[in-house]
């Protein structure tokens, strides 16, 4: 785990050159993912369901059901503990930077499951605090502007909604259909190919039916990510950030809002508003 947070610690930065999560966070998320191990219920787990919501692992869980199915419900399940730990530990690795960001970011209790789906609630989550209690202020401001950045991006990606509808902005209502948007996915996504690798669909294949070739696979697919984190030039990363928006002399951009009304989207302004331009940048 040491080794692992020196390689995060080296790619893996905010906008201000920290660390992406604390080391704390890390080692919680770690226990969070490796208890998942340990679930023989035919019940989905909130892990379980976040892959399948951003497909952070690269491999099929479909495969993984068929291969464990006829011996699920062994007394010692015997079956299934190995092929967990022979077969998923790629999938492990990678659920633990996307939960330890989560944990970090302060949407990880912003999901829960419900019958079997994964229900996200934006009040829980921890970068809109002040904007879903309401407590006005500068930080309400900021919460809120990224909100709307966020709403803007998700309609840009056509994200539909629980009920299968298009997500549309409303400023009306403070609501989300997810935690993250895709250019968020995967930018936290590229963290893990950097890291472990990635797999080619002519390959990943063997993974599924040998157990050294599981084993010869996870070095394969570790060695690529390898060589692009210090060989290719930009490698496979698509990494990037929310930050506030700059104009051509560096200083920061605000919403003239002096209607009150920061929907309206008036003409940007180089003095600070209260109102920060959001804008995605990686």
């Amino acid at each position: 785990m040491q080794g692992l947070w020196v390689d995060l610690s080296l790619i893996y930065r905010k906008p201000d050159g920290t660390n992406a999560f604390t080391f704390k966070n890390f080692l919680k998320a770690g226990k969070i993912v490796y208890a998942d191990a340990f679930h023989h219920s035919d019940n989905p787990t909130k892990l379980s369901l976040l892959n399948e919501l951003y497909a952070i692992n690269d491999m099929d869980m479909n495969s993984y059901a068929k291969n464990i199915a006829s011996d699920r419900h062994g007394i010692f399940n015997f079956n299934n503990f190995a092929y967990k730990f022979t077969s998923r530990p790629d999938y492990y690795n990678r659920m633990t930077i996307l939960v330890a960001k989560m944990i970090e970011d302060g949407t990880w209790d912003a999901y829960t499951v419900k019958d079997g789906k994964l229900v996200y609630n934006i009040k829980n989550d921890k970068r809109f605090y002040h904007l879903t209690h309401n407590i006005k202020g500068e930080e309400y401001n900021k919460e809120y502007m990224l909100y709307v950045a966020m709403a803007k991006q998700f309609e840009t990606e056509n994200t539909k909604n629980e009920d299968g509808t298009y997500y549309r902005f409303d400023a009306s209502k403070i609501e989300l259909p997810s935690a993250y948007t895709t250019i968020e996915m995967e930018s936290i996504k590229s963290i893990s190919d950097l890291i472990y690798g990635y797999y080619s669909h002519e390959k990943k294949s063997l993974i599924h039916y040998t157990f050294l070739g599981s084993l010869f696979m996870q070095m394969k697919t570790y060695w690529s990510g390898k060589k692009n984190q210090y060989l290719a030039p930009g490698g496979v990363k698509v990494q990037g950030h929310w930050v506030q928006r700059r104009n051509s002399a560096g200083k920061l951009l605000y919403y003239d809002v002096t209607d009150g009304n920061p929907d309206t989207y008036k003409p940007l302004v180089d003095h600070n508003t209260g109102y920060p331009v959001m804008q995605w940048e990686g």
